[in-house]
């Protein structure tokens, strides 16, 4: 499976780091390389501020998720036609902050992977599109469900880079740190540790959540 990108301090939104205690980081280094805890660009209370931002975000309609996607495709085409590779669009790809819980998880490891072209990117992001484009007009997401999305995408990715080697094809191990992460983002956890299927019964979390397991 292709590894994610390192993200650039650029690329990180500007939020407010998570206070982490003393046992808060011994629990969450169960799952994950301590060095990680603190990474300069991304650490693990960068995460937990961005799930709590998340938390907030009422979810996007159809039509701006549709400008994103044709703001893409114009990207793309540009590569197609000069020949010069755009990093800056395929790093956006990979940041969940930049797009919808549902393009994300589709686009996200392609534009990650250096060896998809700009034609085969270009066509995801159209047949993400096309989706969009068959919803209502007016349909938002459930906020409450959209924040969750939102969280256990991010969550995973970085668990996925920064979980120890051991873990990160581990289920037990991604979806407790994944809750954790959320706990202490202030999300409520308790119907999801009480049933944890619901994630996996998910169209978009389960297909993830497993792609994020792969060897």
């Amino acid at each position: 499976m292709a590894r994610h990108q390192p993200l650039q301090p650029g690329d990180v939104p500007n939020v407010q780091p998570v206070s982490l205690s003393a046992d808060d980081r011994r629990s969450f280094s169960t799952w994950v390389d301590p060095k990680a805890i603190d990474d300069p660009v991304f650490g693990l209370p960068k995460l937990i501020g961005c799930i709590r931002e998340a938390s907030h975000f009422a979810g996007p309609t159809p039509r701006n998720m549709a400008a994103e996607q044709k703001r893409t495709i114009k990207h793309l085409c540009r590569e197609e036609r000069t020949g010069r590779r755009d990093n800056e669009i395929r790093t956006r790809l990979q940041n969940p902050f930049c797009l919808d819980h549902v393009s994300y998880p589709h686009l996200a490891p392609l534009a990650a992977n250096p060896d998809t072209s700009a034609s085969e990117l270009r066509q995801a992001v159209e047949s993400c599109l096309k989706q969009t484009a068959a919803w209502p007009q007016g349909e938002r997401f459930n906020p409450r469900w959209e924040a969750v999305k939102m969280a256990v995408i991010m969550a995973s990715a970085w668990f996925r880079v920064a979980g120890r080697p051991e873990l990160r094809v581990d289920k037990t191990a991604q979806r407790e740190f994944v809750l954790s992460a959320m706990a202490k983002a202030g999300l409520p956890t308790l119907g999801l540790r009480r049933n944890p299927e619901r994630l996996d019964r998910d169209d978009t979390l389960g297909p993830w959540l497993a792609f994020m397991r792969r060897e």
